[in-house]
């Protein structure tokens, strides 16, 4: 094999794994700023009562049940 063909069949996974550096790169860049920032503070104060939470539970599940209850419009044919 010459070094022409050898430099031809690396030369495209070359650039495959410079793409990828690159995006991987990009993808990670933005994360260096957020490594320097403290993380805010909790706001729990206002924390909503356990009873609303269980009111929509409630309430989904009550459709959930009612959509799967509703009667199919099959004809005589099915």
């Amino acid at each position: 094999m010459s070094r022409q063909t050898a430099v031809k069949r690396i030369r495209p996974a070359m650039r495959r794994a410079a793409t990828a550096a690159a995006a991987l790169g990009a993808a990670l860049a933005p994360t260096a700023s957020a490594w320097g920032q403290a993380a805010p503070q909790p706001n729990v104060t206002n924390t909503p009562a356990p009873w609303v939470g269980f009111a929509i539970m409630f309430v989904l599940m009550a459709v959930v049940l009612a959509i799967s209850l509703m009667p199919s419009k099959r004809s005589h044919q099915d």
